[in-house]
């Protein structure tokens, strides 16, 4: 899993659509990733796919447990909607 090395975070408020699910970054900050993870502004799903790609699918690493434990919450929520 990447590191920054300021302890700089990122937050996405992932909807699992890609409809009007990215948030438009401008000149410098364009790509801020690449240079570094930091960001201040909400993102959206297809910021993450992105953000994720080009950091080598890298941004984040569960767990076995972790991930069952996603995979239970995920469930739950497709049978409640």
């Amino acid at each position: 899993m990447l590191q920054s090395p300021s302890n700089h975070k990122m937050t996405f408020d992932m909807k699992g659509s890609s409809i009007k699910r990215k948030v438009r970054f401008n000149g410098e900050n364009k790509q801020f990733w690449l240079r570094e993870l930091n960001q201040k502004k909400v993102m959206k799903d297809l910021n993450y796919v992105e953000i994720n790609r080009d950091c080598g699918y890298s941004l984040m690493e569960l767990t076995s447990e972790q991930n069952a434990i996603l995979n239970k919450i995920i469930n739950n929520d497709s049978l409640f909607l």
